[in-house]
């Protein structure tokens, strides 16, 4: 067997809803910093060299509302970081029509091959990066809405990539919006938190169950550790 240090491992750092911008903070379950951002900032690179990572993934709503400024302000914060850094889009990130324009724009070194969709090949995982759209009729677009959705041609590519991409490899599913609410046991508040569309919890659950290589779905938006 081999040792640790000779397997193929990957090793990356996941945060989500850092809101930057965010003036008042907002909805919150847990205490929020978000003007803090710039002070966290050398913290995080210590984690990232203690652990050796190899990339930051964004888990999503990296920014409170999708706007040039904000975006510059993401791009200065995270350019301190030594190792590459890519985002899942959140909803907050597509609070206006032309949010998706507007990133790939300004930001396209956070997706892979200049699409909000794609993957991230590592040596020994890799990331299926699928943004949930929030308007059934509308991708890309958040007008307030929570109607967590996936299009046809989205599970389409996600299917085409399981399939034929790096059979021995881990793979794992990164989108906005849980697939489960936050359950009373942890909140003691009597009911689910943020209870999930049955069809969307479905959707994920049968690429789970399909795919057995696929092991882990990467979240946020519920401001809260689940």
């Amino acid at each position: 067997m081999k040792k640790m240090e000779e397997m193929d491992v990957a090793r990356f750092l996941f945060i989500t809803d850092t809101h930057i911008g965010a003036d008042p903070i907002g909805w919150h379950q847990q205490p929020a910093y978000p003007g803090h951002a710039e002070e966290l900032m050398p913290w995080l690179v210590s984690l990232i060299q203690d652990y050796a990572a190899d990339f930051v993934l964004h888990g999503g709503d990296i920014v409170h509302h999708c706007t040039e400024e904000n975006i510059r302000l993401a791009k200065q914060l995270f350019s301190s970081l030594p190792v590459p850094m890519y985002l899942s889009l959140g909803n907050h990130d597509l609070d206006r029509e032309d949010a998706l324009e507007l990133w790939l724009r300004m930001a396209p070194e956070w997706f892979g091959g200049g699409q909000p969709q794609y993957d991230i090949l590592w040596d020994a995982c890799v990331i299926h990066v699928v943004p949930n759209h929030w308007e059934k009729d509308r991708p890309y677009y958040w007008g307030k809405k929570q109607e967590p959705s996936y299009t046809e041609e989205q599970l389409n590519r996600l299917r085409s990539s399981l399939e034929y991409k790096d059979e021995g490899k881990t793979h794992l599913l990164s989108i906005h919006h849980p697939i489960y609410g936050v359950p009373e046991s942890q909140t003691g508040l009597g009911k689910i938190i943020h209870p999930v569309p049955a069809d969307f919890t479905e959707v994920v659950e049968r690429f789970m169950k399909e795919f057995p290589k696929l092991r882990c779905v990467l979240s946020g938006h519920n401001h809260i550790n689940t």
